[in-house]
């Protein structure tokens, strides 16, 4: 097993950190469960109650487990359960923002500064452009690409590029039941 945990890194003693993590400089992880071959870049956080799954990355400057706050803004008071689940091979940018009580499935990308309020949930081989927002009781489903005005290149994501293009036409979200 190798293990990289960088000294200034802050890790909860109770921390679940799988085999072949790199946990870089200055990110603080609370008690969460890390999955095998996790990448952690510089000035993360993990809050309390993340799982995160194996062969995940996450980039500098992102927030995972944020609790909402209204700050008297809010028509309704935030209700949301401590915890977040993430699935494996996904990519969470620079600087996006995960709140608590949400799921994403595995092979989804989440875009720079993107940010994704507490009760959503994100299909499997989703991928969220750079600062998106999906709001309170959101569903993602598998496969859909919610995005601004350009047009996707990567190989990779070729075969999903009609599809990107007949959901950018219609509004993919579906308001979960209450």
């Amino acid at each position: 097993m190798t293990l990289k945990i960088h000294e200034t890194s802050i890790v909860h003693p109770d921390a679940v950190i799988g085999e072949n993590v790199i946990i870089s400089p200055y990110a603080v992880i609370g008690k969460s469960s890390i999955g095998n071959e996790c990448i952690i870049h510089p000035h993360v956080v993990i809050a309390d109650g993340v799982d995160l799954g194996a062969r995940t990355e996450v980039f500098p400057g992102a927030f995972i487990g944020k609790e909402p706050k209204g700050a008297g803004a809010l028509a309704r008071k935030p209700e949301f359960d401590l915890h977040v689940k993430i699935g494996e091979e996904c990519s969470i940018s620079p600087h996006a923002v995960i709140y608590y009580d949400v799921e994403i499935g595995s092979n989804t990308l989440i875009g720079d500064g993107a940010s994704i309020r507490e009760k959503c949930q994100v299909g499997s081989k989703c991928i969220l452009s750079r600062y998106v927002t999906i709001a309170f009781l959101y569903r993602l489903w598998n496969i859909q690409v919610p995005m601004g005005f350009f047009k996707i290149k990567n190989s990779f994501i070729e075969e999903i590029e009609k599809t990107a293009f007949n959901l950018h036409k219609c509004f993919i979200f579906k308001k979960m039941p209450t």
